[in-house]
This record gives C-alpha cells, structure tokens and sequence, in this order.
C-alpha cells in the first residue's frame, strides 16, 4: 500500500487542504455538500463516509445532507442513493457521526441499510469492496 511510502501524510488533512485552496469563495458546507454528491455519484464508500463525516463536523443541518445525496438519483440510479445512506446510516450506528433527534429515530431502526442481514438480500450486486475498488 502507497501509505507506507509516505508514513508523515496525514490523507484527511491533505484533502481538506486542497479542497480549502480549489474552493475559492464557495462556502465551505456547500462545497462539502457537493463533494458528497460526487462521492456518491462515484461510488466510493470511503468518499463517502469522509464527506459525511466532514459535514457532521460542520454542522450541516442532515435534511440538506439528504438533499445532496438525492442529487445522485437521476444520473445514477436509486441503487447509488440507497449504498450511500446505507454507510451514513453505519456511520450513526457505529458513533461516528451523531444524529440529530429525527435521524436518532432512523439509527435506531435495524434494516433500513442497503443490505438487510435478517433478510440476506442486497439492494444491488455489490459489496463495500466492490464500491472503493479493493
């Protein structure tokens, strides 16, 4: 893996730096809110989760967290929809990101991921693997 190469490089804090200096006078949380939509649009669960937890950091209000993640419907599908909010949703479960109280209700619903352990099945063909490329 490339991290061994650059052991000092803190990669979260190098893409907060470029995303600082290509943003220019776009307010940081739209930006944020962008980014998450082309993580989503792009499949990448670690994207995804990054951006997520950025904008929890920020303090974006989660309804337009929800709006940005809609964005991916038309050009991707549902399918793209429903694995991003399946890793937001992980990302409450685990404590990574805290919910407000309307999400805290969600959280703490079992199933509502893109995929359904009780039920064995998936909302599309692929695994967390499969979305970041490993």
């Amino acid at each position: 893996h490339w991290s061994a190469q650059l052991p000092a490089l803190d990669p979260g804090a190098a893409w907060q730096a470029r995303v600082a200096a290509l943003r220019g006078p776009v307010p940081e949380p739209l930006a944020a809110l962008g980014l998450l939509a082309a993580q989503a649009a792009r499949g990448s669960a670690a994207g995804i989760a990054h951006s997520l937890c950025r904008l929890h950091a920020l303090e974006v209000a989660e309804p337009q967290i929800v709006e940005a993640l809609s964005y991916v419907i038309w050009p991707k599908g549902v399918n793209a929809f429903v694995e991003a909010c399946d890793i937001w949703h992980g990302l409450m479960r685990s404590g990574a990101v805290t919910p407000g109280p309307l999400f805290a209700v969600w959280r703490d619903m079992p199933g509502l991921g893109a995929y359904d352990p009780a039920g064995g099945r998936r909302v599309a063909g692929f695994t967390r693997e499969e979305r970041d490329g490993a």
